[in-house]
């Protein structure tokens, strides 16, 4: 049987739909394959991207026997800027063995560097198999806003819910406050200026970020961004941007400007507390990152970590090879706005 890779238009969604709906079992009316999600992952003008997003190979019938979106992201060093994809949305029919990673080869091709974070373990297994190195761990951390409304909306109602109650009404006390001369206000993407943005160092890649990228993500039909401006007095230390969806708001991305110890990522992170408490429907407040500094910097201000995954890396010519450490957020990939119409936390 041959394959044929194609970069599927917008007029194939219909199929692609049917495809992943079939591989993961959705429902009909999963979120993640919603039409105008659908077009803003895979067909919405990206700035780091032209063209369709959604990669599929398609068999001899016609049918889909793989498909991947192309989740665009870049890094930067002191040297260079490189631009991967991150696979989103990869999925596999059972009638071809191996077309999977057949597609994640193709994927990893198209740009300079590639980067898979998380996945299931077969998937992983996958991963590993097709040249991914592990670089960094992306933890993901948490922290109660609301105990009563997160108990009232909580997925599991069990015998356990009075003691959840118990415990994160305790652990929210213990939510770090903003120093007294630090400040944050919510902005339009312009007003966050380039030597806002996350710079690299000796050993140190961070992730290309720009006005175009700010205002690409505010274009989702699933999540409400938000571009705040963080102040230490009058000069401006760097941002955050808030994903809220239901019952959680999510500290997507953020950086703060040198010097930038422990003290001043607490500082930042008590302003998104302080930020994401505006909004009366999140009850739980979470973050991922790789940059050990920013995550201390959070755990100093209450948070907790829930989980962990590895940062895998596909860097054919060996660009990265003197990065000993990774500046990534969750728009690196899917984690700022993946989620299924109700709350799902994880405190």
């Amino acid at each position: 049987m041959s394959l044929e890779l194609r970069a599927i238009p917008e007029s194939g969604s219909t199929q692609v739909r049917q495809f992943l709906r079939g591989v993961f079992d959705s429902p009909d009316d999963a979120l993640y394959i919603a039409p105008a999600q659908m077009h803003w992952k895979y067909w919405e003008p990206h700035p780091n991207w032209t063209g369709s997003r959604s990669y599929a190979y398609i068999d001899d019938a016609g049918d889909i026997a793989a498909h991947a979106c192309a989740w665009p992201f870049g890094l930067r060093t002191t040297d260079a800027m490189l631009f991967g994809a991150h696979p989103i949305d990869w999925a596999a029919g059972m009638k071809i063995p191996g077309v999977g990673a057949l597609l994640l080869r193709q994927i990893r091709s198209l740009r300079d560097i590639s980067c898979c974070i998380g996945g299931t373990e077969i998937a992983q297994k996958v991963i590993r198999q097709t040249g991914f190195k592990p670089v960094a761990t992306m933890k993901s951390l948490a922290l109660p806003l609301r105990p009563l409304r997160q108990a009232f909306t909580h997925q599991r109602v069990n015998w356990k819910l009075p003691a959840r109650f118990v415990r994160n009404t305790a652990w929210k006390m213990k939510a770090g406050s903003p120093p007294p001369d630090w400040s944050a206000s919510i902005v339009e993407a312009h007003e966050i200026h380039v030597g806002l943005l996350p710079a690299p160092s000796d050993g140190l890649a961070v992730p290309v970020r720009s006005v175009a990228l700010f205002e690409y993500l505010a274009k989702c039909p699933t999540a409400d961004y938000q571009v705040w401006l963080v102040r230490h007095g009058r000069e401006h230390r760097g941002y955050f941007l808030l994903s809220l969806v239901p019952g959680q708001a999510r500290i997507a991305d953020a950086w703060v400007t040198a010097p930038a110890g422990v003290e001043e990522w607490r500082a930042l992170y008590a302003l998104a507390i302080q930020a994401a408490r505006e909004h009366r429907s999140s009850a739980e407040l979470t973050t991922s990152g790789t940059l050990a500094v920013a995550l201390e910097g959070a755990i100093a201000c209450g948070f907790r970590q829930y989980t962990e995954e590895q940062v895998m890396m596909f860097d054919p010519k060996k660009q990265l090879a003197s990065i000993e450490r990774f500046h990534l957020q969750m728009i690196d990939n899917d984690m700022s706005f993946l989620h299924g119409h109700r709350p799902d936390y994880v405190t």
